[in-house]
């Protein structure tokens, strides 16, 4: 379960930043859409996965008395919270970095 949550979180933050540099690399229309309505759902979903994969990160460093479990938990609280990050600053990056 780990590992899947892992990668459902690593692939939407790179589906994040590889969606928002299309739109970004193009002026059409589709850019108001993937704004207006796409990105937030995205963001917002991912954000629930994340918090929930957060909650296991956190009882795994709680109820653990073996220090390398605390450890795996600390490292999955850190790898989230990297996640989310991307998630949600990877459009005012790209907005920061588009020309013009």
């Amino acid at each position: 379960m780990r590992k899947k949550a892992a990668g459902i979180i690593a692939l939407a933050a790179l589906l994040m930043v590889a969606m928002t540099a299309i739109v970004a690399a193009q002026a059409n229309p589709v850019e108001g859409y993937f704004q207006s309505k796409l990105l937030p759902f995205v963001q917002s979903l991912a954000t629930i996965v994340a918090v929930i994969y957060l909650i296991f990160g956190g009882m795994k460093f709680l109820k653990s008395d073996d220090p390398a479990e605390k450890d795996k938990g600390i490292k999955t609280v850190i790898g989230v919270a990297l996640a989310v990050a991307v998630i949600w600053l990877a459009p005012a990056i790209v907005d920061f970095l588009k020309p013009g």
